[in-house]
């Protein structure tokens, strides 16, 4: 199983800008944000290997999350330096997911 680190307001620029990052933006409250967290922690740390996996909870980082144009959750974005290179703005399954991560993933490698 996965380990995911929180990423909040003050540590986004130097969570985001060195590395490929997967973020998912989530809620408490949320009963699909739960699910695809799941689905986030069970997936292969071989498709993750060179890429940091973070949740944000919207709720505590409302003005970041907005500045993001996170409009719906469960969002999960994928980073690239600092840039956004693939948003995902729905429930995501297991394989898809790995499938679009491989991809980064095996960039980091080239």
């Amino acid at each position: 199983m996965l380990n995911i680190k929180e990423v909040n307001t003050p540590s986004w620029n130097s969570e985001i800008n060195n590395n490929t990052s997967l973020v998912l933006f989530l809620a408490p409250w949320c009963e699909s944000c739960k699910v695809q967290n799941s689905i986030l922690k069970n997936i292969s740390t071989a498709a993750v290997n060179n890429i940091n996996i973070l949740n944000m909870n919207i709720d505590d980082n409302r003005w970041l999350s907005q500045k993001l144009g996170v409009r719906n959750i469960p969002t999960m974005i994928i980073y690239k330096k600092g840039v956004e290179e693939f948003r995902f703005s729905e429930l995501v399954s297991k394989d898809l997911l790995e499938k679009e991560l491989n991809i980064y993933n095996n960039e980091q490698n080239d």
